[in-house]
């Protein structure tokens, strides 16, 4: 798992690429957590070269999600294989989760 973050001014983009299992779920929690603090970025979760999620995965996302909505700023997810969208949906975390197809349509409608 490789995850790297960018500070976009308004808003941050966390990127993950591999496998996002148990195992990395506290290092993805802590990158997400340096913006959730902030309490004024928005964040854009860019998923686009994940390979696998685990349950663990899907739920620091709808419980960062929860805690950018208290924050008042925007957590979306961007760039989802067929496979794990198909898990999002199966779950019903899209129903909570804004998706975007694309890091650019992402961030076009973040601003």
């Amino acid at each position: 798992m490789n995850i790297e973050s960018a500070d976009k001014g308004t808003y941050a983009v966390v990127t993950f690429a591999g496998s996002l299992s148990n195992e990395f779920t506290e290092g993805a929690h802590k990158e997400i957590k340096k913006y959730l603090n902030l309490k004024s970025k928005d964040i854009i979760i860019d998923m686009r070269d994940v390979s696998f999620l685990c349950s663990a995965a899907l739920g620091l996302l709808f419980s960062c999600m929860n805690e950018a909505n208290d924050n008042r700023t925007k957590f979306v997810v961007s760039g989802l294989r067929d496979d794990i969208r198909e898990l999002f949906v199966i779950t019903g975390v899209d129903r909570h989760l804004t998706i975007y197809d694309s890091i650019e349509e992402a961030e076009n409608n973040i601003l």
